[in-house]
């Protein structure tokens, strides 16, 4: 190739040609089979066009070059620092090093952050950035992509910049498998603040409501995120709760209340500077003045650990199979206690009284809704398995026999059906008698069907016309009557 003339001839040339020219060159610049200094000699055709004023020219060279393994690096990284139209296909499919998708995150438009964040391989690197400076749908990307190397750094930054502002984040971020306990403890928080300055809501339920809504979120959260976490999961949580001063007293109370012994240990544990096998076999098998000396030690005070000493005695009276009841009876037990001592002047403390009361009305409140959906998810399974069997018995009354169902004859059968199925009775035995109603009909026979080959269709299924057929259907539904 003349690359002197080549030149001349751009000069000259119109866009459309240019661009057919670059995908020609561009092919043989990858062409293994060609000689090695025809290769050179179509590369650096390639690098006069990638200078081109028309970006329909480099998107050109883009799409060739972005569907080869082997092209030049030099060539890629060119084009996928390039405006948008013409690096994205490069960003979508080229390989390329972390520092050119470094650079093209830089340029900061959010379709390429897009893509990029959706790459067959995304490493920790460029998944902080696209964390750090890319807009919600690239993070949205980046979450469901399998092959992001998204660490705790990662979705701690994603959480930090978004999660207050978008629902879809939040919604993504929260049935993530890989998130911590303290990063779903962030979550929470931030949808009870965007539910708290959301003016929709308070236009609905009012500011001082969604106010408490959001108080009651950040109360209630620790005790539902541990419910079933993994024990190794515990410490750095309450690590966190304790760092973001949530780690009370009361926090504690409620969570003996509810039997979560393993996040108890954990938080005794933390507060205490003791080990945690320690702890938990205090807990579990200590008397009652190891563990009054360890509840001492972070700071439980008289009325609180007779209480704290009781949820405990009866929890292990649980697990030991000598009582069976749940948390809610456990909960009014206590609560019973604390009043009956303040009645008998042992006890002067409103304050437990009015937690123990609390925790006791919203374990109450939590068991009577888990028991309406439990009612409500049974009765829609039952009027689900009303409606096959609806639906199969009318099947059976329309190919039990032959019949048109535009005709008298067919109409009345299933008009018959009909009448069965919305009796007032619901699915009763009558239905199952149909069949039994429909053999006193004179002269019906049921459907033989016709043997492979024999040539000739169903056999015919009655001899009388259709008024015989429909004056013997109105004297059995009035002998129904009279009898009914």
């Amino acid at each position: 190739m003349d690359v002197g003339g080549f030149l001349i001839w751009l000069q000259h040339s119109k866009v459309g040609e240019r661009c057919e020219a670059a995908q020609s060159i561009a092919r043989a610049a990858l062409d293994r089979s060609l000689e090695l200094e025809e290769r050179c000699v179509a590369e650096a055709a390639l690098a006069l066009l990638l200078e081109d004023p028309s970006s329909k020219v480099r998107r050109a060279v883009a799409d060739i070059l972005s569907l080869h393994p082997h092209a030049s690096a030099a060539m890629l990284d060119a084009l996928a620092r390039d405006q948008f139209d013409v690096a994205a296909p490069v960003l979508a499919r080229s390989k390329l090093g972390e520092e050119t998708l470094l650079a093209a995150l830089a340029n900061g438009h959010p379709d390429g952050c897009v893509l990029i964040a959706d790459r067959a391989e995304v490493a920790a690197r460029v998944a902080m950035e696209i964390a750090r400076t890319c807009d919600v749908r690239a993070c949205l990307a980046l979450l469901t992509n399998p092959q992001a190397d998204c660490g705790a750094d990662v979705l701690d930054m994603m959480i930090e910049r978004h999660a207050d502002t978008s629902a879809d984040l939040r919604g993504a971020l929260i049935t993530d498998a890989r998130l911590t306990l303290a990063q779903r403890q962030r979550l929470v928080l931030a949808a009870g603040r965007a539910l708290g300055a959301s003016p929709f809501v308070a236009r609905v339920i009012g500011q001082s409501r969604a106010d408490a809504l959001q108080r009651e979120a950040v109360a209630e959260t620790p005790l539902l995120l541990v419910a079933d976490a993994e024990p190794a999961a515990l410490p750095p949580y309450v690590r966190s709760l304790r760092d973001a001063g949530r780690l009370t007293a009361n926090l504690l109370m409620k969570a003996l209340v509810h039997g979560r012994i393993d996040f108890v240990a954990s938080c005794l544990c933390e507060l205490s500077a003791r080990r945690i096998d320690q702890v938990r076999d205090i807990l579990v098998k200590g008397g009652e003045g190891a563990v009054g000396a360890l509840l001492r030690d972070v700071g439980f005070k008289s009325g609180m650990m007779g209480v704290a000493l009781e949820a405990l005695k009866l929890w292990r009276d649980v697990a030991g199979g000598r009582i069976d009841i749940g948390r809610q009876e456990i909960a009014w037990r206590l609560m019973t206690r604390a009043e009956a001592e303040r009645q008998a002047g042992r006890a002067e403390n409103d304050d437990l009284i009015a937690l123990l009361r609390r925790i006791y009305l919203d374990v109450a409140r939590a068991n009577a809704q888990a028991h309406a959906r439990s009612v409500l998810e049974d009765a829609r399974q039952e009027a689900a398995a009303q409606e096959f069997v609806a639906l199969a018995l009318e099947e059976e009354f329309a190919e039990l026999f032959v019949i048109e169902p535009e005709s008298e004859a067919g109409a009345a059968i299933l008009g018959l059906a009909d009448a069965t199925l919305d009796d007032e009775n619901g699915l009763s035995d009558d239905m199952f008698d149909f069949d039994i109603e429909l053999e006193a009909l004179p002269h019906v026979e049921p459907v033989e069907p016709a043997h492979p080959g024999s040539g000739r269709g169903p056999a015919p299924v009655a001899e009388m016309d259709d008024d015989t057929f429909i004056a013997s259907l109105d004297a059995i539904m009035r002998d129904e009557r009279r009898a009914a």
